[in-house]
Formats: structure tokens, C-alpha cells, sequence
């Protein structure tokens, strides 16, 4: 695929569904811990929410200026 064509078709997603199990995120994590930090310096940290409760007092907590809806 040319560059330009790369750069026209590119897209951001924003929203997800909210139908994310916990073996799927599991799935994900074991995923994401396999690739490669930069210098093997392993500084990748990652961090589920599953509950929407916890999601909203997070938000209220740590992140009262952004307004998070």
C-alpha cells in the first residue's frame, strides 16, 4: 500500500463496544506484554477497569478537569 493511500484511509476509533469479557481483555493483555519495549527496558504498564463503577470513580478522582463523560 502506497503512503498516500495509508494517510487517506486511515481511521481513529474513540469508542468500543462495551461487550470486552475478561478472557478477551486477558487475551489482549498476554498480547500486549509479548511485544517488543524499546531496549527491552520493559516499561509497559497496563491497567482494566471491568467495572463501570470503578470507571466513574476513577474519572471523578483522577481526572476531574478533563470531564470524561
Amino acid at each position: 500500500m502506497e503512503f498516500q493511500k495509508v494517510l487517506e484511509t486511515r481511521r481513529t476509533v474513540r469508542k468500543y463496544s462495551a461487550g470486552v469479557t475478561r478472557e478477551q481483555m486477558e487475551d489482549l493483555l498476554r498480547a500486549a506484554q509479548e511485544a517488543p519495549s524499546w531496549k527491552n527496558s520493559q516499561t509497559g504498564r497496563y491497567y482494566c477497569v471491568l467495572s463501570e463503577e470503578i470507571a466513574d470513580k476513577i474519572r471523578e478522582t483522577c481526572l476531574p478537569q478533563a470531564r470524561n463523560a
